[in-house]
């Protein structure tokens, strides 16, 4: 994968069973690793997760109150 995009093995191994909210941004040839977890019990966080599964959750807790 590494050779594919273009990522050296330190670059891949920063995204090697990362958490939520780590990975790479690739801009030509340059690579950037980042790191922006954001803390659950924010507004921010709330505003910008993805994951679906919580989401659905949440959504869930909400009609059963």
């Amino acid at each position: 994968m590494a050779e594919i995009i273009g990522v050296s093995d330190a670059q891949l191994k920063f995204v090697t069973n990362s958490q939520s909210g780590m990975g790479l941004l690739k801009c030509g040839s340059t690579v950037i690793p980042f790191d922006n977890q954001i803390s659950k019990d924010t507004g921010l966080y709330k505003l910008y997760n993805t994951n679906i599964h919580e989401k659905i959750a949440k959504k869930t807790e909400n009609v059963e109150q």
